[in-house]
């Protein structure tokens, strides 16, 4: 069973098909026991920000007409000149805690979480 959140995400997040398989992906960014629990969790904040990842890369795949595996920080940074520095910093604590472990409170799951969702429902940059 989706939760309400996931199927508005769904709904209106159409527009970008090739993002689909991110979306399923957006249930793990909901409020409650997943938050706290990735707080505790590094595999689970781990987990957390790898989907993020995901989501907006196949967003800005999409977007770019280019492949997935051509989003990566440098290209977000020449592209977006400068205006995609909350993508580009989603992407470099991705990078991060793959490497370090590193665990966030509940609060700033949930102000992570808000932004990617933003991120999400942004129109494209043309």
């Amino acid at each position: 069973m989706r939760s309400h959140a996931a199927s508005v995400v769904r709904a209106s997040a159409m527009p970008w098909p090739l993002i689909a398989a991110s979306i399923t992906m957006l249930p793990r960014f909901s409020t409650g026991p997943w938050v706290a629990a990735a707080s505790s969790r590094p595999a689970s904040c781990s987990q957390f920000f790898q989907s993020a990842r995901r989501a907006l890369q196949e967003r800005m795949a999409e977007e770019w007409q280019v492949p997935a595996s051509r989003v990566t920080i440098p290209e977000i940074r020449t592209r977006l000149n400068g205006r995609g520095e909350e993508i580009r910093a989603v992407f470099q604590t991705a990078d991060e805690i793959a490497y370090s472990g590193k665990r966030f409170a509940a609060p700033d799951l949930q102000r992570w979480r808000d932004l990617v969702k933003t991120q999400l429902h942004t129109p494209p940059r043309k």
